[in-house]
């Protein structure tokens, strides 16, 4: 199970997506919804148009052009920490991995001095 979906602030997202194509392959689901996220989770799907916002939901309206999808992950990233922080490092990797839609990542092992002790590997997370 993953955590809730946050907005800016940290707060879990209270949100109406109106119109969207929500798309989900595990669930069967594609086609058009408005989606209700509550409490950072997804509590409704229903026909385009049909749901209010509840508890001060801010409302994005979609016009059928947004797609609601499960989030991707990146198995192949190269963060580069420790030993080469010049060219990328945590928090740039992990933000630009967020920025992309994507919801986690695995750094690949080819560091500098190699992540290869309990220690080492503490520091670094």
């Amino acid at each position: 199970m993953t955590g809730p979906l946050v907005g800016g602030g940290g707060d879990p997202a209270n949100l109406l997506l109106r119109d969207v194509r929500a798309l989900d392959p595990r669930e069967g689901v594609d086609a058009r919804r408005d989606v209700s996220v509550r409490f950072g989770h997804i509590a409704e799907l229903a026909e385009p148009g049909t749901l209010e916002p509840v508890d001060g939901q801010e409302t994005i309206d979609g016009g059928g052009r947004l797609v609601a999808m499960p989030a991707f992950f990146d198995p192949h990233v190269h963060l580069r920490t420790p030993g080469q922080e010049h060219k990328e490092n945590l928090e740039s990797g992990t933000r630009a991995a967020a920025a992309g839609g994507y919801a986690g990542v695995i750094a690949m092992p080819n560091t500098d001095p190699v992540l290869d002790s309990a220690p080492l590997l503490g520091a670094v997370r």
